[in-house]
């Protein structure tokens, strides 16, 4: 596993078991806890049930980097709320990711259908 992939591991708390496979082109969106926190109001969309908890807030996590690298998900440039973002969104499902110019994770969520034509056709939300 290279360098820099095992130390992300061990930022996640995952083990080297969940991350067979992981290979250098992997997408992944760095999140603080306080992002995470911020956001968990949103982990129901990705299948995250319950309160707000470490575990929980790991569980959330790896829904998050699952879905950047989940087949059918689309990387999108274009802006939210007037920044620069890169949009991971699936059309099939209307699940988004939303990343920083920098690569960390901003938001995510399931799309409405209005919203989710706005990042297809727009980049924009």
């Amino acid at each position: 596993m290279p360098a820099g992939v095992t130390k992300l591991t061990k930022f996640w708390g995952a083990t080297k078991k969940a991350t067979k496979g992981v290979g250098a082109f992997s997408k992944v969106a760095p999140a603080t806890a306080k992002q995470l926190q911020k956001k968990f109001k949103h982990a129901g969309d990705f299948g995250v049930s319950g309160k707000y908890n470490p575990a929980n807030a790991q569980k959330f996590n790896q829904a998050i980097q699952k879905h950047l690298n989940a087949p059918g998900t689309k990387e999108i440039s274009g802006t939210y709320r007037g920044n620069a973002a890169t949009f991971y969104t699936n059309p099939n499902t209307g699940l988004t990711v939303i990343q920083n110019p920098n690569g960390s994770f901003l938001s995510g969520w399931k799309l409405n259908p209005q919203q989710l034509q706005h990042v297809l056709k727009d980049g924009k939300l």
